[in-house]
């Protein structure tokens, strides 16, 4: 087995190397860009989520798409008012996209999956929630096979902390097949990744460097564990998983060496083969700084020579900070042999969420950027990377948020829409997707009558009447007093 220490030692000279991103406009605004998927067609389809901390508007989950030249051209926002969403994931289909998340309700604290499907313009043609009394949902991760979806990550746990491993099963139509709660071997064990094969054989890949192999009953055997030989070098803090057609593994995540600290903390590329034997081990990272991989995806297998591998160096916060942070993107064949690497920032705090691979060989970097501590202004990025490690950055921190309010929530059968709707078109749906009222809006705050229909939620939907489509859609919940 092969173990090597390479790049990003960075000293004061490296560090002046490091290419700074620039972005043209900031505004006070809280826009995070947790998702992001090329298309078929070279188009961008992200999820941001938005608050203007100066005039309080309601927080937005903000669905983006972007055309080949960075141009907005399609957009769904869901406030945020009285629920906690999140989409961790996005799949293109045959007529639009799929979208998984989670959906909290802060009144009941009821918890389910929550499953969007669009048409290429983003406008809602279906959604459906899935509810499992014992598990909280939040960000998990997914693969599908043959139009089933399996879905993993960790319930919180009585401290508020996601420690509970889950994994769910459900059909094409999203119907409950089977669950596992509680199921693995070790307590405590968040899920990181997820990889479905041919075979219906899953791969979980979970924290310390630990992945378990679940049969298609959902029996589960460790196939891999860095602690399992007692090795203080090794990884301890997961990534994400890379699984090839003959069954090799890469696995990225924090690694560990003796001694460690919080703020000293380096990464970790290993490759298994298909006996699950460890046969390389790269080991890269600032040995001053506390280095993580991505938050989401840290992995990207290149379309023909080998992996991008991303991660923040200097991470000190969650959202604000006055110390500076990098962007790592190093690139490596398949047998984990380094192409180049690339050191981006320096001059802000960036929280790196994740890496994408583009269809011509190249990948993506996403996430955050905050102006060193200024809290109220945190700034969504992402960046293209062409196979050579080129790059450019494209500026969306234009302002996100809606200034449309549809209230009170919950009503009784009318409801008042407040904002810039003139030649809006207003559409109505209910929990099944059926549309029950539509409507051109006529002006700043108009009142909307129900009367016929009954108690029960349904999807308010704005679409705006303009040359860059912009959706706002809210759920209300009518009480037909």
């Amino acid at each position: 087995m092969k173990t090597f220490l390479i790049g990003f030692i960075l000293s004061n000279a490296f560090k002046a190397q490091c290419q700074p991103i620039q972005f043209d406009t900031a505004f006070a605004i809280h826009n995070s860009l947790s998702v992001l998927h090329e298309t078929s067609d070279s188009a961008l389809v992200c999820v941001s989520y938005s608050f203007n901390f100066l005039d309080g508007n309601p927080a937005t989950l903000n669905i983006l798409k972007f055309n080949k030249e960075n141009q907005l051209v399609a957009r769904t926002n869901f406030s945020l008012f009285n629920k906690n969403f999140k989409i961790n994931e996005i799949i293109e289909y045959s007529v639009g996209y799929k979208f998984f998340g989670s959906i909290e309700n802060a009144n009941d604290m009821t918890n389910s999956v929550w499953i969007i499907e669009t048409d290429f313009d983003l406008n809602i043609t279906f959604e459906k929630l899935v509810s499992i009394q014992e598990i909280k949902f939040s960000y998990y991760t997914l693969d599908t096979l043959s139009g089933h979806v399996y879905i993993s990550g960790s319930s919180v746990d009585e401290t508020g902390l996601p420690r509970i491993a889950y994994l769910i099963e459900l059909d094409e139509d999203y119907n409950l097949i089977r669950y596992a709660y509680d199921f693995l071997p070790f307590p405590f064990t968040y899920i990181g990744d997820i990889h479905v094969n041919s075979a219906q054989e899953l791969y979980l890949y979970g924290q310390a460097g630990r992945v378990f192999l679940v049969d298609s009953l959902f029996n589960v055997i460790t196939i891999i564990d860095e602690q399992a030989d007692g090795d203080i070098d090794r990884l301890d803090q997961q990534g994400s998983m890379h699984i090839s057609e003959n069954g090799e593994i890469i696995l990225t995540g924090r690694y560990r060496t003796s001694p460690i600290s919080m703020s000293e903390a380096l990464l970790g590329i290993l490759k298994y083969d298909s006996k699950y034997e460890k046969v390389n081990t790269q080991i890269f990272g600032r040995q001053d700084t506390a280095d993580y991989a991505a938050a989401f995806e840290s992995i990207a297998k290149n379309t023909d020579d080998g992996f991008y591998v991303a991660a923040t160096s200097n991470v000190t916060a969650i959202l604000a900070s006055d110390e500076p942070s990098w962007l790592l993107l190093t690139k490596f064949d398949e047998d984990l042999n380094l192409i180049w690497e690339k050191c981006l920032g320096g001059d802000a705090y960036y929280l790196l969420f994740g890496v994408e691979a583009s269809y011509d060989g190249g990948c993506y970097l996403y996430g955050q950027k905050n102006k060193f501590n200024e809290s109220d202004t945190v700034e969504m990025f992402f960046i293209k990377v062409d196979r050579d490690g080129q790059f450019s950055s494209v500026d969306y921190t234009q302002s996100i948020t809606s200034n449309v309010k549809i209230y009170p929530n919950p009503a009784s059968n009318k409801v008042f829409i407040e904002g810039d709707t003139n030649g809006d078109l207003l559409t109505v749906f209910d929990t099944q997707g059926k549309a029950v009222h539509s409507t051109y809006l006529t002006g700043n705050l108009e009142e909307i009558s129900l009367p016929y229909l009954s108690a029960g939620q349904y999807v308010f939907n704005i679409r705006e009447n303009g040359n860059i489509r912009s959706n706002f859609t809210q759920r209300i919940m009518l009480t037909g007093e």
